[in-house]
This record gives C-alpha cells, structure tokens and sequence, in this order.
C-alpha cells in the first residue's frame, strides 16, 4: 500500500491477495492513494500473475491494482490470472480497477483476468464488471494491449470481459480476443462496456469471437459517448442484441 511518493516501482507480483470476510477487499498485490489522496505513484512496471482480491460480504476490487483518487503516470506489464471476487457483493476489475483516480497510460498483455459475484441469485443486487480493467469515473490517457480471454461472471449483472468505463478514456487500442460476460440477470458488453455516461474519445482495436447477450465486441449506453471507432470485427456475437456493436447512446 503507498501512502506516500514512489517514483518507479519495477518487478513481479505472484499469487498475492487481498482477503476479507465482511469489508471491501482491494488490490491483491498493490493499492495506491487509499485513504490518502495526496499520495502519487510514477511509473509501474512488471509480470502481475494471479493475483486475487476475495471478499465474502464486501465488494472486491482490483485482483493486481487499485487506484483511488489521484494519480499513476504509466502502467506496464502483462497481467495473467488475475481475480476479484465477492460471494455477496460486488466484483470489479479482474486486474486493474481505477476508482475516481487518474492514470496516465496502461499497456500489456491480459490474459485469463475475471472478475466474479456469486451474490444472491433470486434478486437483481450484485454486480461484475471489468474482467481485465474497471475505470470507475476516473481518468485514463491510454489502454493499449492485447486482451485475451478475459471475463466476468455474475448470479445478477455482468458487464465487460474486457474494460468497462464510466469515466473518461482518451484512447482504447489493441486486440481483443474471445473476452466474454456471463450474467443471470442481465449481460451487457462482452469485451468493452461504456456506459453510466462514459466517454472514450477514440477506439481503434480488433475483435474476434468476443461475446455477450447485449454487444459481444462493444456496448455503448446509459449516457455515454464514443468518439470514433476503427477496426475490424470478426465472429463477435450477442445473445439477444449486437453481435459486435450495442448502441443506445452516442457514437459520433
């Protein structure tokens, strides 16, 4: 946890963890600025594997990551197997959750992150999103990866296998590969989900296979707005609505 100043912080993180039974669990191998929003982190560079936050009765965030507040320059590194977890409540970003914080640039290569909620299956309460990166009204310069087979899997509402935003993203860009969302409830946004009045200014990637019952690449709603979007979508499906694209908001 950094409470204070760290200019450069290189090396690799495994199968660390954040647990708790009744709190919030946070940043299974690194928290920054958490009850301290003076606190700054400069670059951040290293392999993230397995790495998991597990709550039982609070919300879990940020299986590798989380940001709070204030600001990381840059990010780099390859995620893989990372989690978050809750039984009762909310999981949020699988590898990264950025919570009202700011981060200059993320980039690397995402593999096998998810984030899951096993909450109360006879109600709508609960929620998963943002398999690999959850932007919660943040800020992020730059996401550029490769993302495969990131996921989320919730009893009630699952959104984004890949990256879910209700802040403000500069630039998306990458390849996204067989990222899915599986929901009881409801499933919004196989891979990218923007949504809650999120903004991505522009998003030039790749899409294969991803899938989802609403938007299997992209699903854009609930106020948001997309900038422009260049790619080429190939074998994306949605269950109900949008094999590749799911828009009922703004895409200029």
């Amino acid at each position: 946890m950094n409470w204070g100043t760290v200019e450069e912080l290189k090396g690799d993180f495994t199968d660390n963890y954040a647990k708790t039974t009744d709190g919030n669990a946070v940043g299974g191998a690194l928290v920054n600025n958490y009850g301290n929003e003076n606190s700054t982190f400069g670059t951040l560079q290293g392999n993230f594997e397995n790495n998991k936050a597990i709550s039982e009765n609070g919300y879990a965030q940020g299986g590798a990551i989380y940001n709070q507040n204030t600001t990381i320059n840059s990010i780099t590194g390859n995620f893989i197997g990372n989690s978050s977890s809750s039984t009762s409540k909310n999981a949020l970003g699988g590898a990264i959750h950025n919570n009202e914080g700011t981060i200059g640039s993320i980039e690397g290569l995402f593999i096998g992150n998810n984030a899951s909620s096993s909450s109360n299956a006879s109600s709508s309460s609960g929620y998963a999103y943002g398999g690999a990166i959850y932007n919660t009204e943040g800020t992020i310069g730059i996401i550029s990866g490769i993302f495969i087979d990131n996921w989320v899997d919730c009893t009630a509402h699952a959104s984004a296998g890949a990256i879910a935003n209700t802040g403000d993203i500069g630039l998306i860009t990458g390849t996204f590969t067989k990222n899915h969302a599986n929901g009881n409830w409801a499933t919004y946004g196989g891979n990218i989900s923007n949504f809650l009045g999120g903004t991505i200014d522009t998003l030039n990637a790749d899409f294969f296979g991803n899938y989802g019952t609403s938007g299997g690449a992209i699903y854009n709603s609930n106020g948001a707005t997309i900038g422009e979007i260049t790619g080429n979508f190939i074998n994306n499906y949605g269950f109900v609505y949008g094999g590749a694209v799911y828009n009922s908001s703004t895409i200029t």
